[in-house]
């Protein structure tokens, strides 16, 4: 009966403790996706990069229209920058983007 018990206290914790856990954004974000969701083409996305030492927020337009942007969001809604678009902008507040920004997550992407 004691292995049993066992058994079945490790089968519990081994399927309730390993599930996805849905990234909490700040509501602003939150919002916005919303509106993004609906607006988006199918191979839009938004994805949580670390940049400047925070994260930031970048809602990809720029597979939806040949001059479309990625608009770079701070946890606070402030438009940061706009990477891309008819001049092919690779800065954000004045510093590169590719070299100092870290891709840490996807929180969407159209399906």
């Amino acid at each position: 009966m004691k292995y049993l018990t066992l058994l079945l206290l490790a089968t519990t914790v081994l399927f309730t403790s390993c599930g996805d856990e849905e990234t909490e954004l700040p509501t602003c974000i939150d919002e916005l996706l919303t509106d993004f969701k609906v607006d988006a083409c199918s191979t839009a996305d938004l994805t949580i990069w670390r940049f400047r030492g925070e994260e930031v927020y970048c809602f990809n337009w720029v597979p939806c229209f040949s001059d479309g942007t990625s608009d770079i969001y701070d946890a606070n809604c402030t438009l940061i920058c706009q990477l891309g678009g008819i001049s092919g902008n690779p800065e954000c507040a004045n510093v590169d983007w590719e070299s100092n920004a870290v891709l840490t997550e996807t929180i969407f992407t159209q399906p």
